[in-house]
């Protein structure tokens, strides 16, 4: 038996307590964070890529597996946030536009399309 705040639980035998804290729901405002920080981070490895006269400089350029990594984030995190949030979809057209301009495959292209 848990004692908590003068209210007694009762638990199964080896079975971990019940948390306090109510049950968390997702966050949109999370997850649309995290689509726009990997947007942020393509784009800015643009900015450096684009320009032959930092290729002389140690420039941050993300290299192309990475970058592939973040298109297939933004794309997974999109579908997801469509489906499961009731947020507009205007709000990821930065992102995508982003990750479709760095989209290295034709399927990578199409799914973005979609």
């Amino acid at each position: 038996m848990i004692f908590c705040s003068s209210v007694s639980i009762s638990t199964p035998r080896g079975s971990p307590p019940p948390s306090p804290y109510p049950k968390a729901k997702p966050d949109f405002r999370l997850s649309l964070a995290f689509i726009y920080y990997n947007a942020i981070l393509i784009y800015l490895s643009g900015t450096y890529d684009y320009h032959i006269h930092w290729d002389m400089l140690d420039a941050p350029i993300l290299a192309k597996s990475v970058i592939k990594s973040h298109v297939k984030a933004i794309v997974e995190m999109t579908k997801s946030a469509l489906e499961s949030t009731n947020l507009a979809g205007i709000l990821f057209l930065v992102p995508l536009r982003i990750a479709g301009a760095r989209a290295q495959s034709v399927e990578q292209k199409g799914i973005i399309i979609e």
